[in-house]
């Protein structure tokens, strides 16, 4: 993989898990562990 084929999937990645956080819990009330909590359900996604 290029370098830019993997900032991008890290883009995503981190906007996924993101958005998984905020549906389990709420945009205003998780914290950035919430959004690292999420990450491997959204690594599960591409896999």
């Amino acid at each position: 993989a290029t370098a830019v084929r993997a900032a991008a999937v890290g883009v995503w990645l981190h906007g996924r898990a993101g958005d998984l956080a905020a549906e389990r819990l709420t945009p205003y009330g998780m914290t950035p562990e919430d959004v690292v909590s999420s990450l491997p359900a959204a690594i599960g996604e591409i896999l």
